[in-house]
């Protein structure tokens, strides 16, 4: 008996709009999978010292929670700051934990896209910002990027690099300043439900960073690696996506993680 392929959540990074995702969303599609873009309401928002990362979440989970309904399993795919919210999106959602609820649908498994890890109730104003993080620019209460080309994009051509920071828009500092929901990772229904895809040319998040967010989380992963900048849904989208379909695989039948590292 075949088994249906899941929904894909894809939950986006800071600074981004989720048209940057519709590469991959199209390359998923080709696959025969469906895909869905979430959106943060701190990008650009109205009221960037006021909106907190537990509202980013929720906005995901709102999402998520359409998927469920229709009974489609789902497979969170967040990027950068989206693997914050998109893992506090997914908890209590877990296949497992749904099923013991008479539920059909659940998530599946998270992957995690040279993203940051936060244990619940964690906030990112811990870690030093940046240096490419322009503090209240354009205006209080907004962040910018500093030569976003190089810092995300630099495995792009000139012409995609330029078009890419031209869609990039102000995004609040209050999610960055504020705790962070409970993470679905910390659940135990999602051991071996876990997977870390690491870009391995990264100037935004480097790599040691990423590995070291990894160690710290405490939890095991499926790590994957792709030798991209910071956006490997643009640079290398079909490799991105042979390798989700890699992670899907695992999640169905692992009874336990593995690295490829």
């Amino acid at each position: 008996m075949s088994v249906s392929k899941p929904t894909f959540l894809i939950v986006p990074g800071a600074w981004h709009p989720s048209s940057a995702y519709q590469i991959l969303a199209d390359q998923l599609n080709a696959a025969n999978c469906t895909a869905v873009i979430a959106t943060h309401p701190s990008l650009n928002s109205k009221e960037p010292s006021s909106v907190t990362c537990a509202q980013d979440a929720q906005a995901v989970r709102s999402v998520l929670l359409s998927l469920l309904d229709k009974n489609e399993d789902v497979v969170v795919v967040a990027h950068s700051y989206g693997c914050v919210t998109g893992s506090g999106a997914a908890y209590g959602l877990s296949k497992a934990s749904r099923a013991k609820a008479g539920k059909r649908s659940g998530v599946i498994g998270i992957v995690c896209i040279a993203g940051f890890l936060l244990h619940g109730g964690a906030n990112m104003s811990s870690m030093k910002p940046p240096a490419y993080v322009l503090l209240d620019q354009p205006e209080p209460g907004f962040c910018e990027t500093s030569n976003p080309a190089d810092i995300f994009y630099h495995d792009l051509d000139e012409q995609s690099a330029a078009s890419m920071v031209r869609s990039l828009q102000p995004q609040a500092m209050g999610p960055f300043a504020s705790d962070s929901p409970p993470t679905a990772w910390e659940e135990p229904e999602f051991e071996g439900k876990l997977a870390y895809v690491r870009a391995t040319q990264d100037r935004a998040v480097p790599l040691f960073v990423q590995d070291m967010m990894m160690e710290k989380s405490q939890v095991k992963w499926l790590v994957k690696d792709i030798e991209t900048s910071h956006s490997p849904f643009l640079s290398r989208p079909k490799e991105l996506t042979n390798l989700l379909l890699e992670c899907v695989d695992h999640f169905l039948v692992s009874d336990g993680p593995q690295s490829t590292t």
